[in-house]
């Protein structure tokens, strides 16, 4: 369903926000569709869908969760970026429950057998933007252009976390949690066959869902690469706050933790092993990236709206949903509170940890920055723009040029950067 796409398992987050309706919700990503399509068309068509073979699949008991082979869209580099690679986790919620789980397993987020061959703006439901563009896309005047591309189409509903042995059989169905499997099956299939065991530089991105698998797998996949591999992590919108919502429970917690019951059958892995060996009480920990930081080894460029309306649908629970022209003045101060603990959160569990981390934090209100090309290019914060900011982040960090004053870009609040670009949420 439209809101299981969006915000994860029904019932959680904006589906029941009062207020904020499917069909207003609906309406406006409409629009951006049509925004969205004629940059879409422009970077998507030269990616070509890989999905694993059905042996390899099986050997590896890598399933999307309806049991259909997982895989992702390739773009093969061009001269020295053929041999650096940008391996992005697509977003996309979660399920935390059988049932959601169940629904998700007949979509577009839990099979395979929706995706096209090459991606279009018509491929993914509901707002036909893929997310291609950003980051990931080749026009010129990307820092990052050459580079060979990978995009991981997302079908397990856990942040590519799950890992039961055996299939559930539910209703009419067998569902398949097998998400660290998948992760696996794919990066290795790209060491072996695709050269990313001689790749030069690597970043892995990821947004939203795809951002949180960013944090909890990003020293995972920093172990499979070669020493001399320069390598860093872009997450996006994947930094959820374990924060009240605004009826004083924990709601994005419990769902997280029934997410975890559904998702595993003996101990829960898939997350920053040194988080989870150090979590053994409380292991949800390890899937909130507030917590994971502190055992993050990889440098990181985090990248999250203080704004952020998925945050006001999973967590704080917004009574007037997640476009804030829509509130009265005693929700905005609540969203303007909200950011003021975001903030204070990230300073002390991101900033502190040390230079190697750097930050692009807008005031703008909406969900992902990296994967669309007006985002990424036009809006700043502190008179930069993301891609100059990743692109300043890596040589001083990653590759230790050193040479920049900061590489923490912190935005004023909402409504005062007019560079935002009138976007709240997409899809990549």
């Amino acid at each position: 369903s439209p809101d299981s796409r969006l915000w994860g398992d029904p019932g959680v987050g904006l589906g029941k926000a009062p207020g904020f309706t499917t069909t207003a919700k609906m309406a406006n990503l409409a629009l951006f569709g049509l925004l969205a399509a004629p940059l879409l068309s422009c970077f998507a068509d030269d990616f070509t869908l890989h999905l694993l073979n059905q042996s390899y699949a099986d050997e590896r008991q890598a399933y999307c969760l309806d049991g259909s082979r997982p895989g992702y869209y390739f773009r093969r580099g061009s001269g020295d970026g053929q041999n650096k690679f940008k391996f992005h986790l697509e977003g996309g919620g979660w399920c935390f429950s059988t049932d959601s789980c169940y629904s998700r397993a007949q979509s577009v987020l839990g099979s395979s057998t929706h995706w096209t061959i090459h991606p279009t703006n018509k491929d993914h439901m509901p707002d036909k933007n893929l997310g291609l563009s950003g980051l990931m896309g080749n026009d010129t005047a990307n820092e990052f252009a050459d580079w060979t591309a990978v995009f991981v189409r997302y079908c397990d509903g856990s942040s590519m976390s799950s890992q039961r042995a055996q299939p559930v059989q539910y209703k009419d169905m067998k569902l398949y949690f097998r998400g660290h499997a998948i992760l696996e099956a794919i990066m290795d299939e790209l060491l072996t066959a695709y050269g990313m065991n001689q790749a030069s530089d690597v970043i892995l991105s990821g947004t939203s869902a795809g951002g949180l698998a960013t944090y909890m797998h990003m020293d995972w996949l920093g172990s499979k690469l070669r020493n001399n591999t320069s390598y860093g992590a872009v997450p996006d919108a994947g930094w959820f706050l374990d924060a009240k919502s605004l009826s004083g429970d924990y709601a994005f917690r419990a769902s997280m933790q029934s997410g975890l019951a559904t998702w595993f059958d003996s101990a829960i892995v898939g997350s920053n092993k040194h988080c989870l060996s150090n979590e053994t009480a409380d292991p949800w920990r390890c899937f909130f990236a507030q917590y994971l930081a502190s055992y993050i080894e990889t440098p990181m460029f985090v990248v999250n709206s203080m704004y952020d309306p998925a945050n006001y649908g999973f967590v704080l629970q917004l009574h007037c949903g997640s476009n804030l022209t829509r509130c009265n003045a005693t929700e905005l101060q609540e969203a303007q509170d909200y950011h003021d603990l975001y903030l204070s959160v990230l300073q002390q569990d991101l900033l502190s940890r040390g230079t190697e981390h750097g930050l692009f934090a807008t005031a703008c209100n909406q969900h992902e920055h990296t994967c669309r090309q007006l985002d990424f290019e036009v809006m700043k914060v502190q008179g930069m723009n993301q891609n100059d900011a990743v692109a300043r982040w890596y040589q001083d960090v990653v590759l230790g040029n050193g040479g920049a004053d900061t590489n923490v870009h912190i935005d004023g609040r909402w409504p005062d950067n007019d560079t935002c670009q009138n976007i709240y949420h997409g899809s990549c």
